[in-house]
């Protein structure tokens, strides 16, 4: 069934899902184009004849007992040299034969230069930590993976099948070459021949079809466009990483979708919600139904994407939402660098498409003359003198502030106006109108006060409006009415709220008044009494008589613990019950003598054994078991 589906997913997928065209490769050479470092050395290792896999590491690594990692191998400038590779062929195993080139689109240019340094050298065993796989939701299993339709190829075309980096990614369940579902083992994550080299084609090793359960055309396709996303981002070229440009182009395309009202005010439940259904024919499929479990809440790693970056995601997070957005990695990141600052989508057009017509237009719209000097690539003088030929208004804030000026925005302020009303009013902008706050304490201080009083006269009217609506409500019943009001004034006008409640307010019995404690004492004591006398006569093995046995014997064991204080009968009584340890070890040694003599009536019953039996380590000098 599943193959039947995945053949009519992959006569009618986009072609935009299929990664590019792979390679062949030459017969003898030492590497196939995309061909991982294992699967050279597993190749080199059937084409020389050896019997065991130790004899070609010996000649690759100089070590018999050495495992070759399928992601980040170790020991590349040894292995270089016995397979007398040119001098810079380290650089280019790495690049074009390892996955670390999938990390670098989404890694910081210095830390990936790092780990691509201490590969080259020859120490890759940190790779996974320093690249935050480990701690992911992703893994870092060594899963190995291959294409029936590829090694068949293989074997047409180079006469032996081998293994391919873009099929070891993470999420890669189907290959982009091909679109086969691919065959897996999980023979190196158990820790099963690590040390030895092997090839599609040759053994079972435990390969299985990828589970992908009861799979329907909609989840092929979906691990198609993870495929083809994956492979295109491993075969990108190399360039700077910039994270705040690559959140700047997952925003600039929310606002495109409508998922966003800017770029700093993302909907993050339409785009949960949207993303989640995107992708939901995968929340079924290992390593997916572990990232779409908690893309859907607050703080989850999807709105952490499409904020300013502040840790490193697994690329496999930047992939889904890529596919979400884009669906072709190529034009996502030829776009990202070529990208102005975020703006609506009207604004990107051309300098050559925009007449003068149009820039009133824009003008007029309401966007700035800043934002659309900068889409243009001009100087906003430039756009002014433009505007000003084209007959556009443009409302200019005066360079300076006079003194008559100052007084007056300075008495608006005093008096607690708006900010907003200020900048209307004076023709400032918000920026002046703060700075000349800030500048004067007097005024600041008589703004606070002035504030807070209509805050308060505000607060008082809606809480008076309620109870002129009705008279009789509670407490609750005002809150729930008014609560930023009510807030307020209980946090800042306490005093008046208790007095405009008080009438209202219901008299509640104190409930510890109402408690008879001397009563309570006479009765636990007589029953702390005899629960105590029960646990001393009890059948079986001797139970000691503490305070939490009584306790948990008693109808209300918190008595003990949080009232004691207010029963002194029942405290004395405690203090007279309570089972010391010596006692407690006496009658238990004095138990344990009666049930071993009636198990061997016939014989006597030597001490030791009744202590073993008691539980008790050690007899004192003279002490016997009576």
């Amino acid at each position: 069934m599943t193959c039947s589906i995945l053949r009519a997913a992959r006569d009618n997928c986009d072609p935009a899902f299929i990664a590019l065209p792979k390679m062949p490769g030459v017969p003898g050479a030492t590497a196939v184009p995309e061909e991982s470092v294992f699967g050279i050395a597993s190749r080199y290792h059937v084409l020389t004849g050896h019997q065991a896999a130790g004899a070609t590491l010996i000649e690759l690594l100089g070590k018999r007992n050495v495992s070759l990692n399928t992601a980040f191998p170790s020991g590349l400038q040894v292995m270089c040299r016995r397979l007398a590779l040119p001098g810079d062929s380290i650089q280019d195993l790495i690049e074009h034969h390892t996955i670390l080139p999938y990390f670098r689109s989404f890694t910081q240019t210095l830390h990936y230069r790092q780990i691509t340094q201490k590969v080259a050298d020859g120490f890759a065993g940190n790779a996974k930590i320093s690249l935050g796989l480990l701690a992911s939701r992703v893994g870092a299993q060594d899963i190995l993976r291959y294409c029936p339709a590829c090694v068949e190829a293989d074997l047409e075309t180079i006469g032996v099948a081998t293994w391919y980096r873009v099929h070891q990614l993470p999420g890669v369940l189907i290959c982009p070459y091909h679109g086969e579902l691919l065959n897996e083992s999980f023979c190196l994550a158990q820790r099963l021949m690590r040390q030895q080299l092997f090839l599609p084609a040759l053994g079972g090793h435990g390969f299985a079809r990828c589970c992908i359960g009861a799979a329907g055309v909609a989840a092929i396709r979906s691990l198609q466009l993870v495929a083809g996303l994956s492979a295109q981002i491993l075969s990108l070229d190399d360039r700077p990483f910039n994270a705040i440009e690559l959140r700047n182009e997952y925003a600039a395309r929310l606002v495109d979708r409508g998922l966003a009202s800017s770029p700093s005010r993302m909907r993050r439940a339409e785009l949960s919600r949207e993303f989640a259904a995107f992708w939901s024919s995968l929340k079924d499929i290992s390593p997916f139904s572990n990232l779409l479990a908690g893309c859907d809440q607050d703080e989850s790693w999807l709105v952490g994407l499409c904020r300013k970056p502040r840790c490193t995601h697994h690329p496999l997070k930047h992939i889904l939402l890529i596919g979400f957005l884009a669906k072709d990695a190529a034009s996502f990141f030829g776009t990202s660098m070529r990208r102005p600052p975020i703006l609506a989508g009207t604004l990107r057009m051309k300098k050559t498409e925009l007449s003068d017509c149009k820039i009133v237009e824009l003008l007029e719209h309401g966007t700035s003359v800043r934002q659309v000097a900068s889409v243009l690539n001009w100087s906003t003088n430039t756009l002014l003198v433009k505007a000003e030929k084209a007959g556009a208004l443009i409302k200019r804030r005066p360079k300076k502030i006079d003194a008559g000026l100052r007084v007056q925005v300075r008495r608006m302020l005093a008096t607690g106006e708006s900010i907003t009303g200020i900048m209307h009013a004076a023709n400032l902008s918000a920026a002046s109108v703060h700075r000349l706050l800030g500048g004067d304490r007097a005024t600041h201080q008589e703004r606070v006060v002035q504030l807070r009083r209509h805050r308060q006269q505000q607060a008082r009217e809606s809480v008076n409006a309620v109870l002129m609506e009705n008279p009789a409500a509670s407490f609750n019943a005002v809150r729930a009415s008014v609560p930023a009001d009510f807030s307020w004034l209980y946090r800042n006008d306490h005093e008046w709220l208790e007095d405009r409640l008080q009438p209202h307010a219901r008299a509640r019995p104190n409930k510890k008044n109402l408690i008879d404690w001397l009563e309570r004492d006479l009765c636990t004591s007589r029953q702390v009494e005899e629960v105590a006398a029960e646990i001393l006569h009890a059948p079986g093995k001797p139970i000691r008589v503490t305070r939490n046995e009584i306790g948990r014997r008693t109808a209300q064991p918190s008595w003990l613990d949080k009232h004691l204080t207010k029963l002194p009968s029942t405290k004395a009584v405690l203090h007279a019950v309570i089972e010391s340890p010596e006692a407690f070890r006496d009658r238990r040694l004095r138990w344990w003598s009666r049930e071993l003599a009636t198990r061997s009536p016939y014989e006597p019953v030597a001490d030791w054994k009744i202590a073993r039996a008691a539980g008790v380590r050690h007899l004192q000098d003279g002490e016997r078991c009576l």
